[in-house]
């Protein structure tokens, strides 16, 4: 965990010392990363801005490593219950097909129904799958604006319809989601009435 911690302490500090509104500690592929980011936070006396934490996942239950992403939440959970360190929590870098039972996992779990002020953060990617011997993405495996707007809907109306008080939610697009994704993004919220 030595590493991990010293990798991102660096990186936070810097970040921290530019007066940023947010610091994303974004696509975290296992629960240990978590762990080392959580201490981190714990030992820094003067968190200065909000902090989120958000996870990369193979599927709609487990993060990237295999791990569960309920485990990852149990851990933000006993170490922050007052949600003093970690200001919002969610996933990024996952398909948009899995969205839905990702969001299901975190808006049922202790680390938001208990918060009344932590956010849930979500921005699927475009689901498309890397070539790691061409080294590239197989555009063909990936959705289209319309489907990945459709599931971010899906997603915040879940949310709103699942808890009795309203959470707010910092929503978008990851890896190779453009310009015409994240407009196609808002007009869908917007037609909604969602915003």
């Amino acid at each position: 965990m030595g590493e991990l911690q010293t990798f991102h302490t660096r990186k936070y500090l810097k970040l921290k010392n530019s007066n940023p509104d947010w610091i994303a500690f974004e696509t975290i592929p296992c629960a240990l990363e978590c762990l080392s980011i959580l201490s981190l936070l714990r030992e820094d006396k003067n968190v200065s801005c909000p902090v989120w934490i958000s996870f990369a996942c193979r599927d709609g239950r487990r993060l990237n490593d295999d791990g569960l992403l309920s485990d990852a939440l149990d851990l933000i959970w006993q170490n922050d219950v007052d949600s003093t360190l970690v200001a919002g929590v969610g996933v990024n870098c996952c398909s948009s097909d899995n969205l839905l039972d990702l969001v299901k996992v975190i808006v049922h779990h202790e680390v938001i129904q208990s918060s009344l002020i932590r956010k849930m953060v979500f921005y699927p990617n475009r689901g498309e799958t890397w070539d790691p011997l061409k080294e590239c993405w197989l555009h063909e495996s990936g959705t289209n604006c319309k489907t990945l707007s459709a599931s971010i809907v899906r997603a915040i109306e879940y949310v709103d319809q699942a808890t009795n008080r309203k959470i707010s939610m910092i929503v978008g697009g990851c890896c190779r989601t453009d310009p015409k994704y994240i407009s196609y993004i808002r007009a869908s919220l917007n037609s909604s009435g969602i915003v």
